[in-house]
């Protein structure tokens, strides 16, 4: 199938425009069998759908190059690779939204700069060598909040305020308590208990 166009620009001027089939594809070549022979094209910049084999694809030329405009038809179920070498940015004014049952991102280095971040899950799950948060103020509310770890460092330059309904400690080793002044308060009853106590 041939279809030409010739415009007066001087841009478009002697544009052939062709559709064919993919014999190879790779590093930005795609040779292509037309009803008029074999062409060597490249991808056009725009067209970042990544062909393959016995996909369908347009074709244009003009002065001996050709291009890959656009990918029209896929007959197998192989999967769609987008794919650039340039620096690329996504803008849109309003709104976007991304709807699918799988989303896989891989990257070296992800940056999120925004000035509201509002994520919702059934179920969160964080891997990582090393994690930092940095924030003025952390709220937390959770229903049951368990921790586990070999060491536990925590320091506190002013106050630390603690409200409880009960309170158990258990430590295998040494406990040791550090103080200016200690100031122990009970309504009712005041409990000791060990082998050897002393005071003073």
């Amino acid at each position: 199938m041939l279809t030409e166009q010739i415009t007066n620009s001087s841009i478009t001027q002697g544009v052939i425009q062709k559709v064919g089939e993919v014999e190879t594809a790779g590093d930005g070549r795609v040779i292509v069998s037309t009803n008029t022979g074999i062409v060597q094209a490249r991808l056009a910049l725009s067209c970042l759908a990544q062909p393959v084999a016995g996909d369908i694809v347009m074709l244009a030329q003009q002065n001996g190059q050709a291009w890959v405009l656009a990918l029209l038809d896929r007959p197998t179920e192989q999967a769609l690779v987008l794919q650039t070498d340039r620096v690329t940015r996504l803008v849109v004014q309003k709104s976007l939204e991304v709807e699918t049952k799988t989303l896989c991102f891989k990257s070296t280095e992800i940056q999120i700069v925004t000035e509201s971040l509002n994520l919702k899950a059934r179920s969160v799950q964080w891997a990582a060598h090393v994690m930092e948060i940095v924030a003025e103020r952390i709220s937390q509310l959770s229903q049951n909040l368990s921790l586990y770890a070999k060491n536990y460092q925590r320091r506190i330059e002013e106050m630390e305020l603690v409200r409880l309904g009960h309170l158990d400690q258990k430590v295998e080793g040494l406990a040791h308590l550090n103080a200016e002044h200690t100031v122990i308060k009970s309504k009712e009853l005041v409990k000791i208990d060990g082998n050897q106590i002393q005071v003073g």
